[in-house]
């Protein structure tokens, strides 16, 4: 039901993980139309109003309460509602499992069925999906010859499986055991590469990069590390010796190049003071120049002195232009 999900204004509540857990937020679906082309919907919702904002809800799911669910036909079914089902063979009356989850890939939907017992199978509740149970699954097509019977009164659906079906998909799940020897191995990788990579950036000069890692939130530490220890420091080298070549070449010619040298201006200190104030800014035209530099990727030193001689002033250009080639290195 797009039409009645996408394009009816009203209450939504959007299902996002964020910090390692599920979390659900309401909104307000002011509109929304079909995305011409395309099999998507273009929405827009209370409260977002930025591309910022947008791409924080990037992922989510859209939640609608269950009362609110359109009336079905009587041989229609919502998947969701086949979940906790018990799935048994027709021919034999053997027990498989209980579907755990259902998967849309498209084509139609896939059941995710928990071998054995009914008991402590489902896990209807995503927002635990790391804790569910070691234990094998098999996946079975929602189509109708192979799942012919549905019976939601007693929760069970009968189904005639293609020779081999329930055996090639049979996958076995890890041991929580063996999980965590696995997870353990892949953080101590990790680890090792995080120190090779601490030891190359001092070498290089650029422990600050580093920094980055003793501030901000556990999973914000742990992208900046995997980040840090991807690091291609062939590339990385090439990158910061074309930088301080760059650097180098216009330590030697801004000099004689600088446009300060040809827009010597006075400007009164309770100018510079008050610059943010409106009405007081008699040099407003020089600061939008400068903001407009700043927008093109450029950068200049602007150097104020108090009724120095020349000489002086090029001492202490110099002075701060070897300090910005430091900062570049």
């Amino acid at each position: 039901f797009p039409e009645l999900r996408f394009a009816t204004p009203g209450k939504r509540w959007l299902r996002a993980r964020a910090a390692g857990k599920m979390q659900v937020r309401e909104l307000e679906l002011l509109r929304g139309k079909a995305h011409t082309g395309k099999k998507g919907w273009i929405v827009r919702f209370d409260g977002v109003d930025s591309l910022d904002e947008a791409r924080q809800i990037v992922g989510s799911a859209v939640l609608v309460k269950t009362e609110d669910r359109p009336e079905l036909e009587e041989d229609e079914i919502y998947s969701l509602d086949l979940v906790g089902m018990s799935v048994i063979v027709k021919d034999t009356g053997k027990l498989v499992g209980t579907v755990a989850q259902v998967f849309n890939f498209g084509g139609g939907d896939l059941l995710q069925v928990m071998v054995g017992s009914a008991e402590n199978a489902v896990q209807t509740d995503s927002e635990n999906q790391d804790s569910t149970p070691s234990r094998q699954h098999v996946w079975i097509p929602f189509a109708e010859d192979i799942v012919p019977d549905i019976d939601m009164e007693s929760r069970e659906m009968w189904i005639t499986p293609p020779k081999g079906l329930l055996e090639v998909n049979t996958r076995p799940e890890k041991s929580k055991k063996e999980r965590r020897a696995m997870d353990w191995k892949e953080k101590k990788k990790l680890q090792r590469r995080i120190t090779a990579a601490k030891k190359v950036l001092h070498e290089m000069e650029q422990g600050h990069i580093l920094e980055g890692l003793l501030s901000g939130d556990k999973l914000e530490k742990a992208s900046l590390a995997e980040q840090i220890a991807s690091i291609d420091f062939q590339l990385f080298k090439h990158a910061m010796h074309s930088v301080s070549k760059q650097v180098d070449s216009m330590s030697k010619n801004v000099l004689a190049n600088s446009s300060s040298r040809k827009n010597v201006m006075r400007i009164p200190r309770e100018t510079l003071m008050n610059h943010g104030e409106k009405g007081k800014n008699v040099f407003s035209t020089e600061f939008s120049k400068g903001r407009e530099i700043l927008q093109k990727s450029k950068a200049a030193i602007v150097l104020v002195t108090n009724g120095s001689d020349s000489d002086i002033v090029d001492a202490e250009f110099q002075r701060l232009l070897n300090s910005f080639s430091e900062l570049m290195k």
